[in-house]
């Protein structure tokens, strides 16, 4: 019982012993998950909507939206060698909310990338 009680206060995530909640206080429930080993992409979903974006965290991988209620397997994404191209296209094929929705989701994944850098003490050798 005392490793949960310590443990609570670090956990950042939903829990299933909680009841679910998709936004708090006007504050989206935001998910985040690395694409792979080599830490070249961040996955950014919230729980308010059906969207998913994979932000690049380097220069060989594309912006990339999905909409996983019209395309649950992401077979067809929308991929963009700039934010700006992607929010642009984002607006006209799924709408003002969904391209607003790509800002501020790659605003809390770039943050959220930069904190864990600063927790891990992470520092580039470039």
């Amino acid at each position: 019982m005392t490793i949960a009680s310590d443990l609570l206060h670090d956990f950042e995530g939903q829990s299933l012993i909680r009841p679910y909640k998709s936004s708090r206080n006007g504050r989206r429930a935001w998910n985040f998950g690395v694409i792979n080993s080599g830490a070249s992409m961040l996955s950014a979903t919230s729980a308010d909507t059906p969207w998913r974006l994979v932000i690049p965290l380097g220069r060989a991988s594309q912006w990339r939206f999905t909409d996983l209620k019209k395309d649950p397997l992401e077979l067809e994404p929308l991929e963009k060698w700039s934010m700006e191209q992607l929010v642009g296209d984002v607006r006209s094929l799924y709408g003002e909310e969904a391209s607003q929705w790509v800002v501020q989701a790659d605003a809390v994944a770039q943050w959220w990338a930069w904190e864990r850098k600063r927790l891990w003490g992470y520092k580039t050798t470039k």
